[in-house]
């Protein structure tokens, strides 16, 4: 990609968008719409982009790059509606057994911050305690979900066997997940993971997860359904943990071939949105709390790379505070196996750039 069309993504997802700015670059006649369109899809950020871009002026883009983002927006919609009935079936369920949870990522954020459509979820992802997995399989069991793996040439489901399960419980910070087909519009399966961990550790301190539960707030979707989140806190400790989780871990890296922006997005938005509402003292304490310094180091980082607005007084203070709590000069630089410790590869691409990268593992080399 040129840089004319590197700085047409970042500016068209910007929070606060440069109208005259995204003008003048897609006048200067230099985009390859055929590579963005590519890499907005591929970034799952596509519906974001035309929602951007339709309330600028949508007749600016060539006619398929119109007509792509906008069924993908589209179809992300009714994925997200069906998404969302499911969210309010589970909710119900587990709050009629007395079940505390919070919903986590899209599952969330794909029906409060961001417009229906711009964005979309692979799955519904819950916070639970580890001793509540049990029940919250049985009641995922009687709503037709089962454990397994989704093979879409023959559109069943292979269960997950008993060494699987047990095997998923001692290594990650989450279940197997749970799949049920849906054969609806844009949307295939249901799937919902359950999380006992803020990261990928199967022996995540089960007090913090009580505490994330006992702070949760609710959200009314509608008159008759109430769902609950994380705090805007423990929703920032979560979602900048679960980025350096996709960004460090080596089979991650290796699997997903690139770094996806729109979980840069998510925190960026996010952030953007509650600004007010945050004290950064507090956000500080609770960030020491959980031990997170390097995961929220990392995120904040990336994202003042990305983002030129994203350096407030607060958050760049912020970030000089954690970085003199790490240890590892190289956080934002290294990737690991997270069965093997000493394997470790490292970069000196630039930041910014490494958004850019395909097949980003290619960028690192051994220590």
């Amino acid at each position: 990609m040129n840089n004319t069309e590197k700085d047409f993504i970042i500016e068209i997802i910007r929070f606060n968008t440069n109208k005259e700015k995204i003008e003048e670059l897609i006048k200067s006649n230099k985009i390859n719409w055929i590579n963005v369109l590519g890499f907005i899809s591929y970034h799952r950020i596509a519906g974001l982009v035309y929602e951007k871009m339709n309330n600028i002026n949508i007749r600016l883009l060539d006619f398929p790059v119109f007509f792509s983002t906008y069924m993908i927006n589209q179809a992300q919609k009714c994925r997200n509606e069906y998404q969302l009935n499911e969210i309010k079936k589970i909710s119900q369920k587990l709050e009629q057994n007395k079940i505390k949870y919070v919903f986590l990522k899209g599952s969330i954020l794909n029906h409060t911050i961001f417009k229906s459509g711009t964005r979309s979820s692979n799955d519904i992802d819950i916070l639970i305690n580890k001793d509540s997995i049990e029940k919250t399989r049985k009641i995922l069991n009687n709503l037709g979900y089962t454990q397994g793996k989704y093979n879409y040439k023959q559109n069943t489901i292979e269960n997950f066997n008993d060494k699987e399960l047990k095997e998923s419980l001692k290594l990650k910070g989450e279940t197997c997940p749970f799949v049920k087909i849906a054969n609806e519009t844009a949307i295939k399966t249901i799937d919902v993971d359950l999380n006992f961990s803020l990261d990928w550790t199967p022996n995540y301190n089960q007090e913090l997860i009580d505490e994330v539960l006992n702070n949760r707030i609710k959200i009314e979707l509608d008159k008759n359904n109430i769902i609950y989140s994380a705090s805007i806190y423990d929703n920032i400790i979560e979602l900048c943990t679960h980025l350096y989780k996709d960004m460090a871990l080596m089979d991650i890296v290796k699997k997903r071939k690139i770094f996806d922006l729109y979980k840069f997005i998510d925190i960026y938005y996010y952030i953007n949105l509650n600004y007010k509402n945050i004290n950064f003292n507090i956000l500080r304490e609770k960030i020491i709390s959980f031990g997170a310094e390097q995961y929220i180091y990392f995120a904040l980082k990336y994202l003042s790379e990305i983002f030129n607005d994203f350096k407030s007084k607060e958050i760049v203070s912020l970030m000089k505070y954690l970085q003199k709590n790490i240890n590892n000069s190289k956080v934002l630089d290294t990737i690991f196996d997270q069965y093997n410790l000493n394997k470790r590869l490292v970069t000196t691409l630039d930041i910014r750039d490494r958004i850019f990268e395909y097949n980003i593992i290619d960028k690192y080399k051994g220590e």
